[in-house]
């Protein structure tokens, strides 16, 4: 595989993960009761709107696990853009997304775990009992190491990646910014809709750093350290030259 074949790939991968996590919260059904209140009766709301869609949230949650591991990937290109002399904010943020990306993959393990109880279960009371494990399975002392590798990954790494790009100035201000902004409405929206306009935000935030890679010559991917990824200054016009005096 070529560099630039590999590079595009790094750059097509940062938009195509997201867009895959708007496309499964699109078509999966709505599971946001417990996410409000981690209840027993939430937990049973959300596995009877599993059971009622199962074949849409056994596609939304695979789908979901495949642009996990697209994003993981594509953490690499922005470790690799932002990289300098020594350590910098950029490749902290891109480990912390790798870090939230993976934690993903347990999300879906445990979705596929509340699959196979809706799948299993044909009586309501069966079904009372799933509902009751998942509470516990939820609480905060024994979900609290993913919990907080979920939200350092995401808040944090998306905080740092929107000030690295601010400060490295090689994508647009807005873009910054709305990495920024994209973390913590990532997390802490509520709802299928809410949901996904965070998702749609992260995307067009990613957009100019992903066009950045793509437009990258082999060169500038491998240039030192300390200019890879920088915006490129404009040319300064040379100041023309005076004219001949007029003669006598």
């Amino acid at each position: 595989m070529s560099l630039s074949f590999a590079r595009k790939f790094l750059a097509s991968f940062l938009l195509i993960g997201p867009a895959l996590w708007i496309v499964a919260s699109l078509i999966g059904p709505n599971t946001d009761h417990s996410d409000k209140h981690n209840t027993t009766a939430n937990q049973l709301k959300d596995l009877n709107s599993i059971a009622a869609h199962k074949s849409a949230y056994l596609a939304a949650g695979t789908i979901f696990l495949v642009g996990a591991i697209l994003f993981l990937i594509a953490t690499y290109g922005i470790v690799h853009v932002y990289r300098g002399r020594k350590l910098g904010i950029g490749q902290v943020a891109g480990g912390l997304l790798a870090v939230g990306s993976a934690v993903f993959f347990a999300w879906y393990a445990f979705g596929l775990t509340q699959y196979e109880m809706v799948t299993h279960s044909q009586l309501t009371a069966e079904r009372a009992i799933f509902a009751h494990f998942n509470q516990l399975a939820n609480s905060p002392s024994a979900g609290a190491p993913l919990f907080f590798a979920s939200l350092v990954g995401v808040i944090l790494g998306s905080i740092l990646l929107g000030i690295a790009a601010i400060r490295r100035r090689n994508v647009p201000l807005w873009s910054g910014v709305l990495l920024i902004v994209s973390g913590p409405a990532t997390w802490f929206t509520n709802g299928q809709v809410a949901s996904t306009i965070a998702q749609v935000v992260l995307l067009v935030a990613l957009a100019p750093l992903a066009l950045l890679i793509w437009r990258m010559s082999d060169e500038e991917w491998d240039a030192p350290r300390e200019i890879a990824g920088q915006r490129k200054p404009k040319p300064v016009a040379e100041p023309a030259a005076p004219a001949p005096a007029p003669a006598v």
